[in-house]
Parts: C-alpha cells; structure tokens; sequence
C-alpha cells in the first residue's frame, strides 16, 4: 500500500514538472511592460484584442507568436531607442462568418457552430505565451498578469 502512495506521489510530482518545464524561465530578453485592450472597429462585427509588450534584450530575437485567451497571433516587432515592443493582433470579428448568427434571441443563435479549440497552453484570465526562437530551437515564455487597457474604438 505504501509502495502504491508513493508511486503514485512520484508520478504526480513527475508530470507536474515536465508540464511546468515546457516554459523557458530565464528567457534572453526581460518584459517592462505586458497591456491588452479590446478594440472595437467602426462596422458591426468588427473587434479584436491587442496585446503590447516592451522588452529589453542585449540580443536579436526572432519572435513568433503570442498565445492568449484561448487565441493566437502573430507577434509585430518594433525597435526604438534600445525597447523591443511587441505587437499582437487578435480578431474577434464576427464579420466575414456568414454561418454565425449574433442576436438579442440566444435561441436564434443554437444552430451556431461550436469553433474547434486546440489551443496549446492552459493560461489563465490575464496571461499570455511568447514563442520565440533562440538558436534554431523554438521556446516558449508566460507572462503574467497582463495589464488590462482601455476599450479602443476606431472609424
């Protein structure tokens, strides 16, 4: 019974790990700031999310996506004076998807098709992944607690 306790214990600390190790916690780079804000267009049905990090880093980093709340993006590099930002567009737009119906009626909205979700990462409300390459070998960052900006609206 006790060789079962402690089998189990071993398997469990052992799958943690290797879950957690997927992160690089010391990447080449450090974050000064993490924002999103929603962002709203001037047509109905279009939005999105933008997600703005600054970073400082004494290298060259080729940067490729982000990962939030349950989407992705392809990361927008900007170098001025020394700060790498970070820009990733998310769409949220419902324009476009002829088959989704949007009403005040949820029950006009049952025969909306559920959208296939085989997002990578567990992350929580207000965090983000970074993938990144770093001599030929993708990795992978968290950020954590990501600052929420306000809403932005265009025309």
């Amino acid at each position: 019974m006790k060789l079962k306790v402690i089998l189990i214990a071993f398997i469990t600390i052992f799958l943690t790990n290797c879950k957690s190790s997927q992160f690089d916690a010391k990447p080449p780079f450090s974050i000064s700031s993490a924002t999103y804000n929603d962002w709203v267009g001037g047509q109905e049905g279009v939005s999105g999310i933008r997600l703005v990090f600054n970073l400082n880093s004494k290298q060259t980093i080729k940067f490729l996506k982000v990962y939030f709340n349950k989407r992705e993006a392809i990361l927008e590099t900007k170098e001025k004076e020394g700060i790498t930002t970070l820009i990733g567009n998310i769409s949220t737009s419902t324009i476009g998807n002829s088959n989704l119906v949007m009403d005040v009626d949820p029950k006009k909205e049952i025969n909306n098709e559920i959208p296939e979700t085989n997002f990578p990462f567990d992350l929580k409300e207000k965090e983000a992944v970074l993938s990144y390459l770093e001599k030929g070998v993708t990795k992978f960052h968290k950020v954590k607690n990501i600052k929420k900006t306000d809403t932005g609206y265009y025309q």
